[in-house]
């Protein structure tokens, strides 16, 4: 007896198969990690964002109005002027322009100079952040070229005056090295001598011997919580009007000594004050 058995079904069976074979060749392919992906994206991102250096075009008007460019203008020319060229030393010209940028911010906010000027060993860094700092000094008008000692510069009577606020200045224990509050100060210095001269003060009381001195106040005192910069300028006025008063007292007092006859100096005969006839 022959056994039946359908072979219809192995057809569909088969095919089955291959397909199967087919997909799974795909779904065994290794997945490319998430950490990888993100690397890679951002790294494409970062070296397409990278910021191109610093280049201006100077002498235009936009280069004076423009924060970041006329800084880095002026900071071209000071590195210049130390004998460097930007364009064949950019690497050195960046860390300058930093320092002079940092300079400028420290002068602008009246904070004393972080970098000691007598050093030997200045990086690129400092020499900026000095040229910085002084640059925003002279056009202030607070630094400016050091004499000979022998100009007229240098004898002139406001030059011996101002000589003489500044030794008040180191000697007040101030903050010597901030320029901000010396100049302050120094101010302070002159207008508080000049007032002594016009207001009823001690010399007022000295020479007519008026006991209620000072009816008019010299000036205003300082608000409360005022800033170091007020402060200054106040001590100086104190101090100069103090020694404007010392000043002409001292004055006044070597004038009334020579109007005394010496001991040793001969008085005049009493005829020869007689008139004489004619």
């Amino acid at each position: 007896m022959q056994s039946y058995c359908p072979k219809h079904w192995l057809i569909p069976f088969s095919m089955m198969l291959v397909t199967l074979s087919g997909c799974s060749d795909d779904s065994q392919k290794p997945a490319q990690p998430e950490s990888v992906k993100s690397v890679t994206a951002t790294s494409t991102s970062s070296t397409s964002n990278k910021a191109a250096p610093e280049n201006y075009n100077c002498g235009s008007q936009t280069s004076l109005n423009d924060l970041m460019e006329s800084t880095w203008c002026e900071a071209k020319n000071a590195f210049s002027l130390r004998g460097a060229d930007p364009s064949t030393e950019p690497a050195h010209f960046a860390s300058f322009l930093e320092g002079y940028r940092q300079g400028i911010n420290d002068a602008r906010q009246a904070k004393s100079q972080r970098i000691n000027k007598q050093s030997h060993s200045l990086s690129q860094h400092d020499m900026g952040y000095m040229d910085g700092y002084h640059n925003v000094l002279k056009t202030m008008g607070i630094l400016t070229n050091k004499t000979d000692g022998n100009s007229q510069a240098d004898t002139c009577e406001y030059q011996k005056l101002r000589q003489e606020a500044e030794m008040a200045y180191r000697q007040s224990g101030m903050n010597g090295s901030n320029l901000f509050l010396r100049e302050n100060f120094i101010n302070g210095f002159m207008s508080g001598g000049r007032t002594a001269l016009t207001l009823p003060t001690s010399m007022d009381a000295f020479m007519g011997g008026n006991k209620n001195v000072e009816k008019q106040q010299a000036i205003a005192p300082p608000p409360a919580h005022s800033t170091a910069m007020i402060l200054a300028f106040h001590h100086g006025f104190a101090s100069g009007k103090k020694a404007m008063e010392d000043s002409v007292r001292a004055s006044v007092e070597q004038f009334m000594m020579q109007m005394q006859s010496p001991d040793n100096l001969p008085m005049p005969d009493s005829d020869m004050l007689e008139p004489q006839a004619e």
